[in-house]
C-alpha cells in the first residue's frame, strides 16, 4: 500500500459577507431571476452561526403531521436541515419526534449517501464526523480519509490501482471514486422538506400536498405520477472547483411573482454545501399548469462557481441535471471522477500512516475492529484495509 498525506486548499472563498462581493459581478445573472421572482429567504449558516429557533407558539404543533404535545412527543433536537451536510444551528421546535424519524430514514440518509464524495472532499463534518472515501473493490482500492482538526486528507492506495492519478507538477490527485448506495426519490424529498422548514407559513399552506407527500412511509411510482409532475423530479447540479468553508452552507427560496406571466416555475429552492450547489423546482402542479407541455424556462441561480473571480483561479463549474426520480436504491457499484488540488503532499511510510489512522479513529471515539488475519500474521490494520467504514 502506498500513503500520502496532502495538505491544503484550506483557504476560506465564500464567508457571508462576500455575498455583497460577487453577486453584483454576477448582475446579470441575479437581474433574471429578480425580474421573475421574489427572494423569500436567503440565509448563509456558518459553524459559528448561533443555534436559530424555527417556530414559535405553545403549545408545540408539529408542522407536518399536525399533532400536538398531547398527541406527540417533542424531545429530540430536530434539525431543519440534516446534520450530514453541516447543519447544528437550524433547529425546527415545529418537527415532532415521529416525524424526526421518519425523515432521517426515509430522507436524509439518503442525501448523506448521495453526497458522502463531495462532503468527504470539502471536509464537512456531519454528527458522525468527516465521512471516508472507500473503494469497495479490493483491486481499485483507494481510501482518503480527512483529519476532523487538521483538514488534511490521507489518501491510501494499493500500488497499479486503475484510474489513480497523483500528479505532483500540476499538484492535483483523482481517481475514480464510488457512490454509495441511495434512493434518487428520498433525496429529492430531503430537498423539498428544506424548503418546508424555511417556508413562510402562507405558502407553506398552498404546499399542504407536499406535506403529505414527504411523510409518506415508501417511495412509489403511485405518489409521484398523484402530484401531476412536468416530468420527472430533477435537480440542477453544479460542482464547484476550488475550496469550501468545512461546515458552511447557504440556501435560497424564491417564488414567482403574484403578477408574473406563467413562464418559469412557481417556487424555486438552492442550496449550497461542501462543493455542491443543488437547485430544484418544488411540485406546484396548480400553481404551475400552464406551464404542462411547454419547454421550461429556468436558469441556474447565481452562486460563487460563477463568479469569475473564482473561475479565473479555481476553475470554472461543471453543472449538470441529476434524475432524482428514481424509487429504487442505486446499485452498488456506481462510480464519480474524483479529482482534488493541494497545496503540499508527501509519501508516508506505512508504519506512520497506520498512526495517523488510528490517532483519526480516536479522534471519531472509537476504534474500527480488525479482521482476523492467518496465524502467525499480522492483519492488515488501519488504512490497509478495504472494507467500508461507517459515513454519516
Amino acid at each position: 500500500m502506498r500513503h500520502w498525506l496532502a495538505r491544503g486548499y484550506g483557504a476560506i472563498f465564500f464567508p457571508m459577507p462576500r455575498l455583497r462581493l460577487f453577486l453584483p459581478r454576477l448582475e446579470k445573472e441575479m437581474a433574471w431571476f429578480l425580474e421573475r421572482y421574489d427572494l423569500l429567504t436567503l440565509e448563509m449558516v456558518r459553524p459559528q452561526t448561533k443555534k436559530r429557533l424555527l417556530g414559535t407558539g405553545s403549545p408545540l404543533v408539529c408542522r407536518y403531521c399536525g399533532k400536538d404535545e398531547v398527541e406527540a412527543t417533542f424531545k429530540t433536537v430536530s434539525h431543519a436541515f440534516p446534520e450530514s451536510i453541516g447543519n447544528s444551528s437550524l433547529i425546527d421546535r415545529l418537527e415532532c419526534d415521529a416525524c424526526n424519524k421518519l425523515f432521517s430514514k426515509m430522507l436524509d440518509d439518503h442525501l448523506a449517501a448521495w453526497s458522502t464524495i463531495e462532503r468527504s472532499a470539502g471536509g464537512t463534518k456531519g454528527k458522525n464526523g468527516i465521512p471516508t472515501v472507500v473503494s469497495p473493490d479490493p483491486v481499485q482500492s483507494v481510501r482518503m480519509e480527512v483529519n476532523t482538526m487538521t483538514r488534511n486528507r490521507t489518501i491510501t492506495v494499493k500500488p497499479g490501482a486503475p484510474g489513480f492519478h497523483f500528479d505532483p507538477q500540476s499538484k492535483t490527485v483523482s481517481w475514480t471514486a464510488h457512490q454509495q448506495p441511495y434512493i434518487p426519490l428520498g433525496v429529492f424529498k430531503s430537498f423539498v422538506k428544506m424548503a418546508l422548514a424555511v417556508m413562510p407559513d402562507a405558502e407553506r399552506v398552498i404546499c399542504a400536498h407536499l406535506v403529505s407527500w414527504i411523510q409518506e412511509k415508501s417511495h412509489s411510482l403511485a405518489s409521484l405520477e398523484a402530484l401531476d409532475l412536468q416530468g420527472r423530479p430533477q435537480a440542477v447540479v453544479s460542482y464547484l472547483a476550488g475550496p469550501v468553508e468545512p461546515n458552511q452552507f447557504w440556501y435560497a427560496l424564491l417564488r414567482r411573482k403574484p403578477n408574473r406571466e406563467v413562464d418559469c416555475p412557481y417556487m424555486i429552492f438552492v442550496l449550497q454545501f461542501s462543493n455542491v450547489v443543488s437547485q430544484i423546482m418544488l411540485p406546484m402542479p396548480q400553481q404551475d399548469q400552464k406551464l404542462k407541455g411547454r419547454r421550461i424556462n429556468l436558469q441556474i441561480f447565481p452562486h460563487p462557481g460563477l463568479d469569475p473571480v473564482h473561475s479565473a483561479r479555481y476553475g470554472l463549474a461543471s453543472t449538470q441535471i441529476v434524475d432524482l426520480g428514481g424509487t429504487e436504491k442505486t446499485e452498488r457499484g456506481i462510480t464519480k471522477p474524483m479529482s482534488m488540488g493541494f497545496d503540499d503532499a508527501q509519501e508516508l511510510p506505512a508504519d506512520e500512516a497506520q498512526e495517523q489512522y488510528r490517532q483519526y479513529l480516536a479522534s471519531r471515539g472509537g476504534k474500527r475492529q480488525q479482521p482476523p488475519g492467518p496465524k502467525n500474521e499480522k492483519a492488515p490494520t488501519g488504512a490497509d484495509q478495504d472494507t467500508d467504514m461507517p459515513s454519516t
